[in-house]
């Protein structure tokens, strides 16, 4: 008989094994967080947003991110990624065409060109779908080979977005050369939008930027009407947050786009 040890046990349940066991037997699964025109209220996409849960529990983003980027891991989540999106939206006839569909990219498939390979990704470069790949904003996007990889990749009809736009590593060179179609401004700015202070400049200072540099903006965060009305004072076209919907099952999404 074959008795496992307490080191093997703990190994066995480990975050590393257990995401590991996930990528291959579906233990992942995506919610969906609408994004609406601001001015309308129109679902006219969706950001994905990751999940996991299997036989031992549930694991927050915040617990399972680090350990897929810490085990190379990133590039067969990002592959399962597309392919269980794919999979759920060619199922289903309630969405129309240029639906857009948001989904979080690791920076080291940026560097390592592992995301290039997306561009030979049938499925996703003639999907009906447009996919938009948020991308954190690092150092790392002033490397020209990574400029070059972003640039094949809208090339190939990807959207970029910059991710939390003004909470990171800021390179306003890399806006200049017209890399990205989207900014996302970050909740946090969202959230004291109407208080006097440095964040409340900082929302339409990001407008300014974007339009200068013939990008679009996303708001994140949105919880309130009055939030939603200033943002379009400032021009600002599009956003998402618990105003709208909070992460919902495909399911629902559906039923959202669908009203």
């Amino acid at each position: 008989m074959y008795f496992f040890t307490n080191q093997m046990w703990e190994r066995y349940f480990s975050i590393e094994r257990r995401l590991q066991r996930g990528i291959h037997h579906g233990h992942f699964y995506w919610l969906y967080q609408p994004i609406v025109e601001l001015d309308t209220g129109a679902v006219i996409g969706c950001e994905a947003l990751v999940r996991f849960k299997d036989g031992s529990g549930t694991l927050y983003p915040d617990e399972f991110l680090p350990t897929l980027k810490a085990t190379n891991l990133t590039w067969p989540f990002t592959e399962m990624m597309f392919k269980h999106i794919l999979n759920e939206f060619n199922n289903s006839s309630q969405f129309p065409d240029d639906f857009k569909i948001s989904c979080n990219i690791f920076p080291r498939d940026i560097e390592n060109a592992n995301i290039q390979k997306l561009i030979n990704n049938n499925q996703l470069v003639n999907s009906r779908f447009k996919f938009t790949l948020e991308i954190i904003e690092d150092e790392y996007l002033e490397h020209t080979k990574v400029q070059e990889a972003l640039r094949e990749l809208r090339e190939a009809g990807f959207d970029l977005a910059i991710d939390d736009f003004g909470t990171g590593y800021s390179n306003l060179k890399e806006l200049s050369n017209n890399t990205f179609d989207f900014l996302k401004i970050d909740r946090a700015f969202v959230k004291d939008i109407e208080s006097d202070g440095v964040k409340l400049s900082i929302v339409p200072l990001i407008a300014e930027i974007a339009a200068k540099h013939h990008m679009k903006v996303i708001a994140e965060g949105i919880e309130e009407t009055h939030q939603a009305k200033e943002l379009l004072k400032f021009g600002i076209q599009s956003g998402q947050g618990w105003l709208f919907g909070r992460p919902e099952s495909f399911a629902k999404l559906s039923q959202q786009v669908a009203k």
